[in-house]
């Protein structure tokens, strides 16, 4: 098992968690299946997809700025 299926494993774990609260707020407010629960809904999948890619920008920009190449 390589490294990259261990990491992907996690995300998954971390996006369903996200996903099945989100969806259980829902529920227990007895919210409707609208734009905003479904926009939720879907901002579990992705948001540590846009966190991985924030944290690789910084660590590469971090780099740059300690070597002195701006």
């Amino acid at each position: 098992m390589t490294p990259f299926y261990i990491l992907e494993a996690i995300y998954v774990v971390i996006a369903f968690a996200c996903g099945y609260y989100t969806f259980a707020e829902g529920e227990n407010n007895r919210a409707l299946w609208n734009r905003p629960r479904l926009m939720g809904l879907l901002a579990c999948v992705f948001w540590p997809v846009l966190m991985l890619v924030v944290l690789s920008q910084a660590r590469q920009s971090g780099a740059k700025t300690r070597r002195g190449n701006t």
